[in-house]
């Protein structure tokens, strides 16, 4: 399977792109299946949690290579981020100036180790720590404990007293939806 990823927003090299890549595809390995996703560049939480899926779909039994190569900035971001995710561990880049084709560092999975118990406090922000203490029926010194630690994470952020979730804790809760 070769998933190849690009913008909704339709352009005309990109499209090109596309169409070479499907047509070397089909003359080269006609049994394989090139499964292109369209994806809105401003949704990257969104993106993220379906690129996670068709990874861990494609995963299964067999090594994944991804290359990120071309196209627009924010969906080659995404793409990295679910690789992070998912954890593949063979990365490359290759230079739109060069051509060269360098090897990207992976980062660690930065939601390893989350709780269902801290996954549930997510869905229940926003909120203040009292709040949060009466709806989980625990201590306020409880409930504080469980939000600093998502705080340490970067999962939520504090505006006035109030608990929010992150843009990176929006991102846990897409890739729930999503899985």
């Amino acid at each position: 399977m070769v998933c190849l990823v690009t913008s909704s927003s339709q352009h005309p090299r990109a499209e090109n792109a596309v169409k070479s890549i499907l047509d070397f595809v089909e003359k080269t390995s006609p049994r394989v299946e090139v499964k292109v996703l369209r994806l809105n560049e401003a949704e990257i939480e969104k993106n993220v949690a379906i690129l996670v899926k068709c990874i861990l779909e494609n995963k299964e039994g067999s090594n994944v290579f991804v290359d990120i190569s071309g196209g627009p900035k924010g969906l080659v971001l995404t793409l990295y981020v679910a690789c992070i995710i998912t954890g593949v561990e063979d990365i490359s880049l290759t230079l739109e100036t060069t051509g060269e084709r360098i090897k990207v560092p992976v980062l660690p999975n930065p939601f390893a180790g989350i709780t269902e118990k801290q996954l549930q406090t997510l869905r229940y922000l926003p909120s203040t720590v009292t709040a949060l203490s009466s709806r989980t029926r625990v201590s306020k010194v409880a409930a504080l404990k469980l939000l600093q630690r998502l705080k340490e994470r970067g999962l939520v952020t504090v505006r006035s007293g109030r608990y929010e979730v992150s843009p990176v804790g929006r991102l846990l809760l897409s890739l729930q939806e999503v899985g």
